[in-house]
């Protein structure tokens, strides 16, 4: 085929000689522009005067270490690496170049040697065009922990730079999240985006997109996560309070969402230096001092910092009160009385009987004083008990008795107020009473009251009575719903009838009775019809005696 081809070449380089005037090109291609992937042909043809012949024919790619050869006749064509397999020769000194890369954008020339020495030459460049490749996002180094992944702190400027390579030159778009972003923040001509004073919404997937008109697009993803500080602390004792001498004293910080997880340090009286037996938990916030000393008394500053400024902080002041000391009885010593004593209990065995008496009076007057005391203290608190607004039995019917106000013959006499007793006294007291302690409703040392109450149900509300007043029924019901008793919780609403017994049958005679139907309600409208309500009797009637006629 390249033989068949040398000798076609030959031919048409004959046939031109025969013309006459000097040498010269006769066709040119010009600048040429392709798509990267495309065919490109470079049509060349010259005409010289005989008895001229031609030399030496060599194409050419000029580049910028300098001219690379593609293709030479002399006597034969050769084709010269690397471009075997990829020209062919067109017409009489036309260059085809299949299947163009990017790489082929530039100069190439075309240069005809004659036997007299004469030599013309022509140039054609060719521009390739090509869609976007090599799209990456560049990011500042402060900013970059890792490929792929852009971080900033809370209010920092963030640049973000998209960089492709094409031809024409791209023009850059981007998205967040699969939306896009605001014309202001990006520069199409660079792909700059700027992201001003970074906030937590700023967090997300960031996509540039670089495109010509030409396809594929290029793009590039990356992550970009905002770091931002706890806006508060918080520091408290969770000890038993007060904190006393040789106790094993603990406090705990807390702060708000912050990212990342922020670690707590802990100061005393603005210095570092903690107790020797002070254990500090940093994830955890919490600072364990045991068996406190009265040295350790002072003021605890908490901080919670995660590296981004600011770090906020709190204090709490601990104070350890001296414990109790329990002074050894003092070891009696003869006295003159003593001595006296027994003197006479050796002299007179009925003074020892009468001295024995003296002090069983003596004990007995104080247990005495001391019961009488004791008594006037629990009179103090049932008269307050007794003053007090106590837990309502939140009924729509402002007929039925209140709680607080019933008596036990009030709770006999009324079926419904004595069901809601009977179930309100078989309420789980446990987890009701965690439920307040840990929703700050009672303290350690009225929950351990409660606890050690004869009647642990009327203890607790009257607890919650003096403390609570008139939100007391409230507080209990939350509390009944969260430990899973709603039942408890609904009937102390009102919003359910209790299981009462509340039919009475009502002027009896030989042959008819009358029944009172009570309800325990009379709203209606909110709990329905009460001649629903379903009332079975069993009646005991004696057999008829048989009459003989």
């Amino acid at each position: 085929m390249l033989q068949l081809g040398t000798r076609l070449f030959l031919t048409a380089v004959v046939a031109l000689g025969t013309t006459s005037g000097s040498p010269s090109f006769t066709q040119v291609p010009g600048d040429l522009s392709y798509t990267k992937g495309q065919d490109v042909v470079f049509n060349w043809a010259f005409e010289f005067e005989a008895p001229l012949d031609v030399s030496f024919l060599t194409w050419y790619k000029i580049s910028d270490q300098g001219p690379v050869l593609i293709m030479s006749f002399a006597d034969s064509l050769r084709v010269r690496d690397p471009y075997m397999g990829r020209v062919e020769l067109v017409g009489q000194a036309g260059l085809k170049l299949l299947n163009i890369s990017e790489s082929d954008a530039g100069p190439y020339e075309m240069e005809v040697l004659f036997t007299d020495k004469t030599e013309i030459a022509n140039r054609s460049i060719l521009d390739v065009k090509y869609a976007p490749v090599d799209t990456a996002i560049v990011v500042p180094p402060s900013h970059q922990p890792s490929p792929g992944n852009a971080l900033a702190n809370l209010g920092d400027d963030l640049a973000l730079e998209c960089t492709a390579r094409s031809n024409p030159a791209p023009r850059f778009s981007w998205t967040k999240d699969r939306l896009p972003t605001t014309d202001e923040e990006v520069d199409q001509t660079t792909g700059l985006l700027t992201i001003r004073s970074v906030q937590k919404r700023d967090t997300g997937t960031y996509r540039c997109h670089a495109s010509n008109g030409i396809q594929p697009q290029g793009t590039d993803s990356i992550n970009v996560v905002v770091h931002y500080p706890p806006t508060f602390a918080t520091a408290r004792i969770v000890s038993p309070l007060p904190v006393k001498e040789g106790d094993n004293l603990t406090i705990v910080c807390s702060c708000d969402n912050a990212f990342p997880t922020p670690r707590f340090r802990w100061a005393k009286n603005g210095s570092d230096t903690l107790p020797d037996s002070a254990v500090v938990d940093e994830q955890l916030g919490r600072l364990t001092i045991g068996s406190v000393q009265l040295k350790d008394s002072g003021v605890y500053i908490c901080v919670a910092g995660n590296g981004v400024p600011p770090s906020p902080s709190d204090e709490v002041t601990v104070e350890v009160t001296a414990k109790p000391t329990v002074r050894p009885a003092p070891t009696p010593t003869p006295t003159k009385t003593n001595y006296t004593i027994v003197i006479v209990a050796t002299v007179c065995p009925c003074c020892l009987i009468f001295l024995v008496c003296i002090l069983f009076c003596f004990f007995r007057r104080r247990r005495s004083v001391h019961r009488r005391k004791s008594d006037k203290v629990l009179a103090s608190f049932d008269d307050v008990n007794h003053h007090r607004e106590r837990l309502e039995y939140l009924c729509p019917d402002q007929n039925v008795l209140r709680v607080s106000n019933a008596t036990e013959l009030d709770k006999m006499a009324d079926p419904v107020l004595q069901e809601f007793w009977d179930c309100l006294v078989r309420m789980d007291v446990d987890p009701v009473l965690v439920f307040l302690r840990e929703n700050r409703s009672l303290a350690v040392d009225e929950v351990a009251g409660i606890r050690a109450a004869p009647c642990v149900v009327e203890r607790l509300l009257d607890i919650l009575c003096v403390l609570k007043g008139d939100q007391a029924s409230r507080v209990l019901s939350d509390a009944l719903r969260h430990s899973d008793q709603t039942h408890l919780a609904d009937l102390l609403d009102g919003k359910v009838l209790p299981d009462a017994r509340c039919v009475t049958m009502t002027t009896v005679t030989e042959t008819s009775f009358g029944l009172t139907f009570r309800p325990a309600y009379k709203n209606l409208q909110h709990f329905g019809d009460v001649d629903k309500y379903l009332v079975t009797l069993e009646l005991a009637l004696p057999e008829p005696k048989p009459t003989f006629r």
